[in-house]
């Protein structure tokens, strides 16, 4: 058993965090990603809202992926099991485990939040134009969901924003689209044996 090596990616709502996210980990060894949409609160059913405005965690239950998997992956546990939300019913479920990994990735709004930040090995910060991200919004979500993201999501990620700084605190500030040599070049350089190749 010994420490994982943890990555946060995090930026704002549809500015390519997830994509990136997925390429640095098809190109390391042993690099399952966590989502942190499986950490949100349900939605409520009130007609016009998505969570509320008194919704804690910028939306997430940051609490719960700190105790389920990033204090585990930190103390090196082998083996990770934590809930997941069913996007179907809105309920929590135990997903199957992760095992034999040597890094973690961990995606989304607010995984750089002040708590969190001492935990990770390497923290990127993913910026994007506001132009892009409401396209992307509207290509992978739908016109149903551009009223919460305007009303709530944009708004509480602006919030977190301004709260925890989660730029000044990243190690490598990624505009996207740029090439991703940057960042294998900091994980090599503080876990040295080699585990990739470089992404273009």
């Amino acid at each position: 058993m010994s420490k994982k090596y943890i990555i946060a990616v995090d930026g704002f709502g549809a500015s390519g965090k997830s994509t990136l996210a997925q390429r640095i980990s098809s190109k390391l060894n042993n690099c399952p990603l966590i989502g942190i949409d499986y950490f949100c609160y349900p939605p409520t059913k009130k007609e016009g809202e998505w969570w509320g405005q008194d919704v804690k965690g910028y939306g997430y239950d940051w609490e719960r992926l700190r105790d389920q998997v990033i204090i585990p992956a930190s103390e090196g546990k082998d083996t990770l099991t934590y809930q997941e939300l069913d996007w179907d019913d809105f309920t929590n479920k135990w997903g199957p485990p992760i095992t034999d990994y040597t890094f973690l990735i961990i995606e989304g709004v607010s995984t750089l939040r002040t708590e969190l930040q001492s935990y990770y090995d390497l923290k990127i910060w993913v910026e994007a134009p506001l132009e892009s991200q409401l396209e992307r919004v509207k290509a992978r979500d739908g016109d149903y969901m551009l009223p919460f993201w305007e009303k709530e999501f944009k708004p509480l990620a602006h919030t977190y924003f301004q709260q925890h700084r989660p730029d000044q605190a990243a190690d490598i500030i990624y505009k996207m689209g740029e090439n991703a040599d940057e960042i294998f070049a900091f994980i090599h350089k503080s876990k040295p044996e080699p585990q990739s190749a470089a992404v273009g």
